[in-house]
């Protein structure tokens, strides 16, 4: 899912946008088998949040703050701690797992390589059922109107469903079709063999918006905008994530350097939710006024 529709709508939003911006967090699957943690803001290595995964693929986090991750091999989804990285759950899907994307009402998208369909789970009661059949079902988004778009590996297409699951379209990828996600401008973001393409979202019409080669790029896997509006691209040939402007296309630089943190082979990719400030000052008036001002500097002195 694309973090860039996340769009704030006060100055008052826009100031806690900015007081958390560096709080955020990149997260990598390595495909040897961990999730590896990177700060959104510098690309430097924070650890391996998850450090036995077996064969990660999608990963995504909930609406309710916790990371959920494909791992393909064990035929789950599973379901870690949002802050600790510790495990919470397995989920049986009803097949093997390759892409996760998140619906507006919360329920989670799961499309399978191995069994060719997407899955459509219910998390509050844990029971799955088959949305779309779709030969080697790889990359998946969902769209706020509720419509789904996912590639095909082997059919190497783009695809788009209604929330029923009919399918609406579908359109030829040049090169094999991998990860996939939605910008704020109407168009699907695909990455394929070498390059990505861009995708408008109606009529499924494309282009090439990252050449090949662009900045090194090579076998590019996963794509996700950042909260920059940036579009950040998982480089599984040379084991680094690559930053590109989200309106041009054009390289900007590596953002997670090459075996950084021990990534050798990138794969899915998300961006961590915003963590929730304490309020400021201004803040605290802006709600409140000076009263506002007045309880705030009673429970710092009561904090000491």
């Amino acid at each position: 899912m694309s973090l860039c529709s996340r769009r704030v709508l006060t100055p008052l939003l826009f100031l806690y946008a900015v007081s958390t911006a560096d709080a955020q967090s990149l997260f990598v699957g390595e495909n040897s088998g961990s999730i590896k943690r990177y700060n959104a803001t510098t690309g430097a290595f924070e650890g391996n949040f998850v450090p036995s995964s077996a064969t990660p693929r999608g990963i995504a986090f909930g609406p309710d703050g916790n990371l959920y991750v494909a791992e393909n091999a064990a035929g789950v989804v599973r379901k870690y701690n949002g802050q600790t990285g510790g495990l919470l759950a397995s989920i049986s899907t009803g097949n093997s797992p390759t892409g996760l994307a998140f619906s507006a009402d919360g329920s989670l998208y799961v499309s399978s390589y191995t069994n060719s369909n997407i899955r459509k789970v219910n998390l509050i009661s844990n029971t799955s059922t088959l949305f779309a059949n779709l030969f080697e079902a790889n990359g998946i988004a969902v769209a706020p109107d509720g419509e789904v778009y996912a590639t095909s590996f082997g059919g190497r297409s783009l695809n788009r469903f209604n929330s029923a699951g009919s399918l609406l379209g579908n359109t030829t990828i040049t090169g094999l079709g991998y990860g996939l996600t939605l910008g704020t401008d109407n168009n699907v973001y695909v990455s394929n063999t070498s390059s990505v393409l861009k995708f408008n979202r109606t009529t499924l019409s494309s282009s090439i918006f990252i050449s090949t080669g662009s900045g090194g790029l090579s076998s590019p896997f996963d794509v996700d905008f950042g909260y920059d509006g940036n579009l950040y691209v998982s480089s599984g040939g040379n084991g680094s994530v690559k930053r590109y402007n989200g309106s041009t296309g054009a390289f900007i630089n590596n953002f997670v350097n090459p075996n950084s943190g021990g990534l050798t082979t990138p794969v899915f990719m998300a961006f961590g939710p915003a963590p929730v400030p304490a309020p400021s000052a201004l803040a605290v008036f802006l709600i409140g006024g000076v009263p506002g001002i007045i309880l705030l500097r009673r429970r710092r002195k009561q904090s000491l």
